[in-house]
Formats: C-alpha cells, structure tokens, sequence
C-alpha cells in the first residue's frame, strides 16, 4: 500500500529554521542528523531504526524490518550501556522500551503490519523521550510531530476518527510547543505556514 501524507512531516521543516538543513522537505519522513553531541549515539540509533522498521512494514518489506530490528536490539543494548546514570524519568521509560522491543519481535515474526507499525512508532517517541533530558539542539517536539504524523497515516487507514481526532489535538499542543522556538530562529514566515496546515 502506499504511503499516505496526511501533513509535511516537519523535521527538515524546523532544522531548517535552525540552520541545520533545507526549510521545507514533502513527501519524505527526513531524519536529524545534527544534533547535541552529548546525546549517545545508540539513543540516536534506536529511534532511526525504529523508523526504518515503520518504513520497511509499510512497504511490505518483512525481510529489511527484520535485518533493521536485529540493529535495534544491538542499539537499545548499547543504549543501557551508554545511559549509565539515567534520570528516574528515563528509567521508567527504558523499561516501557523493552516491552516495546519485546512487541515489536513479536508483530514482526507474524509480520502483522498494524501491530509492526504502532509498536516501531512507539520506539521513536520513547527514544525522543529519553533523549528530552540531553536539550539536544533540534527540540524534541519536533521528532514527537514527526511521531504524530505517523500516527495519523495509521489510524486514517485503521478509520478510527475518535483516534484522530486526539492525536489532532495532541499535534496542537506540541505545536504550540515548538512555534515559538522556530520564530525566535527567524522562521516566523514558515511558522505561520506549518501553523495554518497543522490547523
């Protein structure tokens, strides 16, 4: 099935405005790759093959999601390494990782798609939460509209409108999170763009 996109995924979007990239990317889920230095690479990692495994299932590719999730098991485990004092937020979120891990080999074997997608998206937003405590330098809230835009293209096709309709409003909040920071960047035009498709 192909792809559906529901908005402009926003990470180039906002990298851009941030001197980090092109300002506007259609079509395409762009991925950061400038970021704090300080946040562990393996952090990055996990939330990027969590991706390509979003990807993979979409495109009906069983094979790449199950070579990309053999990546993720190394990137979490390198992760637990790497996090060697995580705060108590990022603990709590570790542990919901693992059962993330543990869905996702599961929805992967039985290459049930729905499943495979819900539980590879839900790694990049527990990856984006784990990463909150670094202040990378591109905000969180952009990898969580990234995340959230997933989510429409998922429940549009499961046609579940009370679904949309809360992730509509969680992308409002998160939005309203993250504009301020983009004008501040001189990208007010831009923002007011994004503003009006996120509306």
């Amino acid at each position: 099935m192909k792809r559906i996109k529901l908005l402009p995924f926003p990470l180039l979007v906002v990298t851009g405005m941030l001197g980090l990239g092109p300002i506007f990317c259609f079509g395409q889920t762009p991925r950061v790759t400038a970021i704090a230095a300080e946040v562990p690479a393996s952090l990055t990692d996990t939330g990027e093959f969590a991706e390509n495994i979003y990807d993979a299932a979409q495109a009906g590719d069983w094979g790449a999601a199950g070579a990309k999730f053999a990546a993720l098991k190394t990137s979490v485990a390198l992760l637990k390494a790497d996090l060697k004092n995580p705060l108590p937020a990022q603990r709590v979120v570790e542990n919901n990782l693992d059962g993330a891990v543990a869905a996702l080999d599961k929805s992967i074997s039985a290459k049930a798609r729905q499943a495979t997608l819900l539980q590879a998206n839900q790694i990049t937003s527990l990856a984006a939460d784990i990463t909150a405590p670094f202040h990378p330098k591109v905000p969180v809230e952009v990898t969580k509209l990234d995340y959230l835009g997933r989510e429409l293209e998922i429940w549009a096709v499961a046609n579940d409108p009370r679904k949309l309709q809360a992730i509509g409003l969680e992308i409002d909040v998160t939005w309203a999170k993250v504009q301020p920071v983009i004008v501040s960047h001189g990208g007010k035009k831009a923002a007011e763009i994004f503003g009006k498709l996120v509306a």
